[in-house]
């Protein structure tokens, strides 16, 4: 008698990751949390870097100088604490890239697979006869395919081949069902019948691999399409009955999968991360940073923006001569000081368009020409 099919429901099936072993012995919250802190730390670093931004462009408007060295030290604050959340941030991401580098495995794919089990159908009796033997399904052909999200096959492809005893071209369309047969149930003695029965599944036990379960892979963007044949003990092993296949059902992969290597993305992540701040450490250490947290917004330049140094973080070599004018010494000396010094300690001559001159420190001078005294002109210092 022909066995009858499985009778199958989406139901039977889920999918789930097969190698979370590579992660177990990770502290997930750990790492999570960590993140959390690296990204906290990240909002606080862009809203200082933004608010230093702009008091840097209140700082080029005013002239007021008491004004401009409260600004200024606000600045200075806040400049401080950026780089106190810069080394929170780097150490908390550090410990990441760490975690990454002696769990390397752990940022390998996730795998997964379609899992689960399904009803065996009830065997069939040989003959109407009384007291007929039943004949038992003792195994399965499982054939599964894969899909598109829209449910929709993948292309089937064409080859060709010469048949041998005639010469013509044969054309076949390659199938995309793949089929694989189950384990078949073992036969055992049982005394107190005293004859071999089949041995019925024991889906309890994760020991065994049972006859009616499936294991096939899939991954995000798959659908599985699973249907199933029963093979009946009846003419086996030579040539056993075999029934028509089952319904056809699809197992979706979940959405709620995507996260489930978020451990794995995070890690992953840090070590981007990490490469982004040694490229940072490499700049700071030639001074690059130094010298461009010295920009300022530029109103005038249609960039928006220019990079300046402050006098108080220059210097420059200065000589002492001879009367020979040979140099005999030289020194180096802060740029504001000599600024100071030139401004305060310095003497220009101005005449005026009436011939008249006036001789003053270079201070004085300098505020008056910025009064737009008209007539000015440069004599000597």
């Amino acid at each position: 008698m022909t066995p009858n099919a499985p009778i199958l429901s989406p139901d039977y099936f889920s999918v789930t990751q097969v190698n979370t072993q590579l992660n177990a012995a990770l502290d997930t919250d750990s790492v999570k949390t960590t993140q959390t802190q690296i990204e906290s730390t990240k909002t606080i670093i862009n809203s200082l870097k933004s608010t230093i931004g702009q008091q840097k462009a209140s700082l080029v408007e005013l002239t007021d100088p008491a004004k401009r060295s409260d600004l200024q030290s606000k600045i200075d604050t806040n400049v401080t604490s950026l780089s106190k959340r810069t080394v929170e941030y780097q150490s908390l991401v550090k410990s990441l890239a760490t975690l990454a580098y002696e769990n390397s495995s752990v940022i390998s794919d996730p795998k997964y697979r379609a899992r689960g089990f399904f009803p065996i159908p009830a065997g069939k009796t040989a003959s109407v006869a009384p007291n007929s033997p039943v004949q038992q399904i003792i195994g399965f052909n499982i054939a599964y395919r894969y899909l598109k999200l829209d449910n929709t096959g993948t292309a089937l492809t064409t080859f060709t081949f010469t048949d041998p005893s005639s010469g013509q071209i044969i054309k076949g369309v390659f199938s995309d069902w793949n089929i694989y047969q189950s384990p078949v149930m073992e036969k055992i003695f049982d005394s107190s019948l005293g004859l071999y029965r089949w041995q019925q599944p024991d889906i309890a036990n994760g020991d065994v691999v049972n006859v009616n379960q499936i294991d096939i892979p899939i991954q995000k963007g798959e659908i599985v399409q699973l249907k199933i044949q029963s093979i009946s003990e009846a003419g086996w092993p030579a040539n056993a009955l075999k029934s028509d296949w089952s319904n056809v059902v699809n197992i979706n992969f979940p959405n709620n999968l995507q996260s489930s290597d978020q451990v794995a993305n995070i890690l992953s992540d840090s070590l981007t991360e990490e490469s982004a701040i040694t490229l940072q450490n490499t700049l700071s250490s030639t001074g690059v940073t130094e010298h461009m947290s010295d920009g300022s917004p530029n109103p005038n330049n249609s960039l928006g923006s220019y990079f300046k140094h402050q006098a108080q973080n220059l210097a420059y070599n200065q000589n002492t001569r001879a009367h020979n004018n040979t140099v005999v010494s030289t020194q180096t000396v802060a740029l504001q000081t000599f600024i100071d010094n030139m401004s305060n300690l310095g003497y220009i001559t101005v005449v005026d368009s009436c011939a008249n001159s006036y001789t003053s420190t270079l201070q004085l001078i300098v505020q008056e020409i910025v009064r737009n005294i008209p007539g000015f002109q440069f004599s000597n210092i």
